[in-house]
């Protein structure tokens, strides 16, 4: 059995934080149903916590400037966590401590990321990594670029600078790409 988080947006609902829930697969199957509710965490993300994921979210909206809205965010931090999207949440537990931390670490990556921040390597791997799983077709203009100009068909294998020059890339046609679903 493998825990699995999920991550629900309440602005709507008037409180700006972030509705959390955990959600437990039983089996290999992701569809299977578990007979017995899921045991609670034992350590639970504050309020103060909850409100400052959701400050981040809201800064990552006002840095992409209108390509991405909070619910975009908050979904793409459901898939990062758990790997399935925000219809398929049935319970409505809260958020471990340790949970909290990795949702901060990927909020705060693609803050950097949006604001133009310097990134570690790791980092511009990730937010690579963070695009191509929102939309689809950037993975392919992003590895056709790498291979066009440096001769090479894998991330790991780019100098810091063409990791760059890759990230930057996809940025740009991250951002055509929101600006274009915005405008329409």
């Amino acid at each position: 059995m493998s825990n699995k988080t999920n991550i629900k947006q309440s602005i709507s609902a008037g409180n700006g934080n972030v509705q959390i829930g955990q959600v437990i697969l039983c089996g290999s199957a992701a569809r299977s149903r578990c007979a017995s509710p899921p045991a609670p965490a034992k350590e639970r993300m504050t309020i103060e916590q909850r409100a400052e994921l959701t400050h981040i979210a809201l800064q990552i909206e006002l840095a992409e400037e209108g390509a991405v809205d909070a619910g975009t965010v908050w979904k793409a931090l459901c898939n990062h966590l758990n790997g399935r999207g925000l219809e398929d949440v049935r319970d409505n537990t809260e958020l471990s401590h340790e949970q909290y931390w990795a949702a901060r670490s990927y909020l705060e990556g693609w803050l950097s990321c949006a604001r133009g921040e310097s990134l570690p390597r790791t980092g511009m791997i990730r937010e690579i990594m963070r695009m191509w799983g929102i939309r689809g077709g950037l993975r392919a203009a992003t590895m056709a670029f790498c291979d066009t100009n440096f001769g090479v068909t894998a991330l790991g294998e780019l100098t810091d600078v063409q990791l760059r020059a890759a990230l930057w890339l996809t940025f740009a046609h991250w951002r055509a790409h929101c600006l274009q679903q915005a405008s329409n």
